[in-house]
């Protein structure tokens, strides 16, 4: 502190004074002491000078008083210079952590990120875009790109509106979104959804000169997943839009079914006495069967489930489902045999069980 009064008042006022002090607001920084105990420091200091001064020269009041002012444009100049540096050093270390910071969210960022001239050469790429495409890490200040042309990124047939997307974005405009896929070393071709704006470096918008010609921000989504979700969603509309024609088709086919099944009945009747007719007609009989059976399966199907839970018994409830089933004739000589355990009861809807096992047991009957 000695030699920094002594300083302040012997040295010569020169650009090596100005880096003296300027590296004190510097220090001030790197430890961190907040401006304002700076500021209080030098007023307490002026204080003790000014009073040292009125006992030095009590008479004197001129004297006095340019010595006073001397010593106060001084500490000024001297706080000022502290201050500038103090200022400008916080200010850079903010711009550093406000960069790190921008660098961190694009580097992690899970969309590609990269910086191009107009004629599409890479000058920075993120993480994700060397990712993509098998690049070993790409060096946090873009030194270490590949040599690599943006438009090489996008399939050959795109390439054409990729130049078109990057010079209308170096004009100053602002293009559509540009869908391409992309092509990468190995794997899947993933779908990107491109954006793109103008962005002149700092040096050449200051000077106003075209000496470093603007560069494309260009940002790439990855919509791969968004869509193959979009086509399966279409696919699952087309599939229900067919479900629903084939539900009102056999819930209109009912009719027709009960029309033929009414002149079948009569025909077996006309054709008594007459075996290798009644055989053709059974035979039909069965395939319309068949037919009518596939039709109540699809409406089955489309139907909403709604279930009646009840305490139901397993045992109860296949023994009735057979004695169903034999109601309705079989010519097979067939017999259902149980091998059930002492409890066989849960919470269930019978008639949705009862449609399990007839399906279950009129298998077993054809397969027999």
């Amino acid at each position: 502190l000695r030699h920094w009064i002594i300083d302040l008042f012997t040295a010569e006022h020169d650009a090596a004074f100005v880096a003296r002090r300027w590296a004190v607001g510097f220090r001030h920084v790197q430890i961190g002491l907040e401006p304002v105990w700076v500021s209080a420091a030098m007023s307490r200091l002026r204080d003790q000078m000014l009073k040292s001064l009125q006992s030095r020269y009590p008479g004197d009041r001129a004297q006095l008083a340019e010595l006073t002012s001397a010593v106060t444009r001084l500490l000024d100049l001297d706080l000022a210079i502290i201050q500038d540096a103090y200022h400008a050093e916080s200010v850079a270390k903010q711009l550093s952590e406000e960069r790190d910071f921008a660098e961190g969210v694009i580097d992690t960022a899970q969309a590609v990120v990269m910086m191009v001239t107009v004629d599409g050469a890479i000058i920075r790429g993120n993480q994700f875009l060397a990712s993509r495409l098998g690049w070993e890490r790409i060096d946090p200040t873009g030194s270490k790109v590949p040599a690599l042309n943006c438009f090489e990124l996008v399939a050959e047939h795109q390439r054409a509106a990729m130049q078109t997307f990057i010079a209308r974005a170096s004009e100053g405009q602002s293009p559509e979104p540009l869908e391409t896929a992309l092509v990468v070393v190995d794997g899947p071709t993933p779908r990107v959804r491109w954006h793109a704006r103008r962005y002149e470096e700092a040096a050449s918008r200051a000077s106003g000169s075209d000496e470093h010609p603007p560069l494309v921000l260009c940002v790439g989504q990855d919509i791969t997943e968004l869509s193959d979700a979009q086509r399966r969603l279409v696919r699952s509309e087309r599939l229900a839009a067919i479900g629903q024609t084939m539900t009102g088709l056999a819930h209109e086919s009912r009719n027709a079914f009960q029309r033929s099944q009414a002149a079948l009945e009569t025909l077996s009747l006309e054709l008594e006495g007459r075996p290798a007719a009644v055989k053709l007609v059974e035979r039909i009989q069965r395939a319309h069967d068949h037919l009518l059976h596939l039709y109540e399966e699809v409406l089955q199907f489309a139907r909403p489930v709604r279930l009646d839970l009840q305490l139901v018994s397993l045992t109860a409830l296949i023994q009735q489902t057979w004695e169903h089933i034999q109601q309705v004739g079989n010519e097979k000589s067939v017999s259902l045999e149980l091998q059930v355990g002492p409890t066989m009861e849960l919470f269930a809807d019978p008639f949705a069980l009862e449609q399990v096992f007839r399906n279950l047991l009129e298998n077993a009957m054809e397969a027999s």
